[in-house]
């Protein structure tokens, strides 16, 4: 299953998203120590505060009440299959704290755990049985609150399609025009990533090879990071 996805994101993107990414790694700490920007004790707090960060985005809608709580009772009388599911978290979350890490700021390093979510909100659900003996108005209150807050959660979340449809047509028409603009432009709503989609317009078929895809005009103003490296190497940052 992976190779040929793997062969196939590598002719259209130019890397397979699975081994470019592990060898990718270590040259991006020994860049980033080198140049003095980040140190180990920088890539421990990042990855630390950005997993705790995201562990919490997680837990909603669903499991905000039940996962703590679950989490409790679960430490409570441990036993061999309880061992077996905290360590299995630990093994899942050295992957999303090497991404964290390196600041990929995305949820999808943990959809892995929301089976055992599942399982911790469980141990809530069964303390919450052994207190009363209305199990049948507790289970219709848990499944009217669960379905309740993803109605409420998903209108909070819902994207403003017109904004986004105006936003890619004004991109459009100024994506072949040669100019410089700030990186930290639509980084707020995401409207930055629209540049590259407007390669993708005048296009005769699609999908098609990523090498046949005509580049934009449009440069971005370098970071200071990037400004230092270009004056270590001699190279004009004017033409940048």
């Amino acid at each position: 299953v992976l190779m040929p996805m793997a062969y196939l994101r590598n002719d259209t993107m130019g890397q397979d998203g699975f081994v470019s990414h592990i060898s990718a790694g270590p040259v991006y700490y020994q860049e980033s120590i080198q140049e003095n920007s980040l140190t180990l004790a920088d890539f421990l707090y990042l990855g630390s505060i950005n997993l705790i960060k995201y562990l919490g985005w997680a837990q909603i809608p669903y499991f905000i009440i039940f996962m703590p709580l679950g989490i409790i009772f679960i430490f409570k009388k441990m036993d061999y299959k309880k061992s077996t599911i905290i360590f299995t978290i630990v093994v899942i979350l050295i992957p999303a704290f090497y991404a964290y890490s390196r600041e990929f700021q995305e949820m999808k390093y943990l959809y892995v755990l929301y089976p055992i979510f599942c399982v911790l909100a469980c141990f809530t659900f069964k303390k919450f049985f052994e207190m009363s003996e209305k199990k049948n108005l507790i289970f219709y209150l848990i499944v009217i609150g669960i379905v309740l807050s993803s109605a409420i959660f998903a209108e909070w979340k819902s994207m403003d399609n017109e904004h986004y449809k105006e936003t890619y047509q004004i991109l459009v028409q100024i994506s072949d025009r040669s100019m410089v603009i700030n990186s930290d432009f639509g980084t707020h709503g995401g409207e930055f990533t629209y540049f590259h989609w407007t390669r993708l317009h005048d296009l005769e078929q699609f999908p098609d090879l990523k090498k046949n895809i005509p580049e934009i005009k449009i440069k971005y103003t370098l970071q200071p990071a990037g400004i230092a490296k270009l004056l270590r190497s001699g190279e004009n940052v004017s033409d940048e």
